[in-house]
């Protein structure tokens, strides 16, 4: 309700586990749904994920990988998972 109440042109959000086809988790409930607002209440959306975390999934889904619109990652991305993160529609950067 509080991140409801502001408008964020960008927001930067990040992800303890990814999975292309379940999306991202995190392990901790509470903060999900604050992740989930920021996402829901932002023009643009920005996650950070190193490339260890992809092919995980943590204890609660935040959201699905097309979502997010932007991933900032580091270049240890396996080029499959690249390949079908794109096909999603999202920007990879790499950092």
């Amino acid at each position: 309700e509080f991140i409801k109440k502001y408008h964020a042109s960008k927001s930067f959000i990040s992800a303890s586990a990814v999975d292309i086809d379940e999306g991202t988790s995190i392990y901790f409930y509470g903060v999900g749904q604050t992740k989930r607002a920021f996402i829901n209440y932002a023009e643009k959306i920005y996650c950070l994920i190193d490339s260890s975390k992809f092919g995980k999934f943590g204890f609660t889904k935040v959201a699905d990988i097309a979502e997010l619109q932007n991933i900032i990652t580091d270049k240890d991305i396996p080029a499959e998972t690249a390949r079908r993160i794109e096909e999603k529609g999202v920007n990879l950067i790499y950092a």
